[in-house]
């Protein structure tokens, strides 16, 4: 016995099944043709496809059935900026070692008073993190990475710098 809703009517779907969208290159025209063929709603997953994929994929579906179905996309919005959110965060742990971890901004140390680059420099910038109270260290940057300063990008991460003066 076939379960009629208000959705299943107005698509003209036989069963109120709706096939993910899968958007990782799960799905193909194969099963989507098939979940329409059987009467469900069909979906192409086309969130990491390009255009000419997007459309060649549904040339495939059509090929194989006369009922519609759906292509599901990610519309993502730009990430709002919080000005509440502070962008670097640094500890100090000593005269001349920090902790620093942060995301899309660059950091610089420098003897006060001084501009950057004059009189200290980066001795040694290693992350990692603490294990049990313990500091454990993954990776050594290397000089390319500090030069200009500490760079965080798109993954935070947490850096413990030893500065040196002269």
């Amino acid at each position: 016995m076939a379960l009629t809703t208000d959705l299943t009517r107005r698509l003209g779907l036989r069963h109120p099944i709706i096939q993910a969208p899968l958007a990782g290159g799960g799905d193909t025209p194969e099963l989507v043709a098939a979940v329409l063929n059987a009467g469900a709603l069909g979906f192409i997953g086309a969130a990491y496809l390009t255009p000419v994929q997007i459309a060649s994929t549904a040339a495939a579906v059509v090929a194989k059935t006369s009922r519609p179905f759906g292509i599901n996309l990610f519309a993502p919005q730009p990430a709002r900026e919080s000005p509440s959110l502070p962008k670097a965060m640094i500890a100090r742990l000593g005269p001349d070692e920090f902790l620093v971890t942060g995301f899309d901004v660059s950091v610089r140390f420098h003897v006060p008073g001084q501009p950057p680059f004059i009189r200290s420099q980066v001795l040694t910038a290693e992350e990692g993190g603490y294990v049990n109270g313990e500091w454990k260290g993954k990776r050594l940057w290397n000089g390319d990475e500090v030069d200009r300063g500490i760079s965080f990008h798109q993954q935070p991460t947490v850096v413990r710098i030893r500065m040196g003066k002269f």
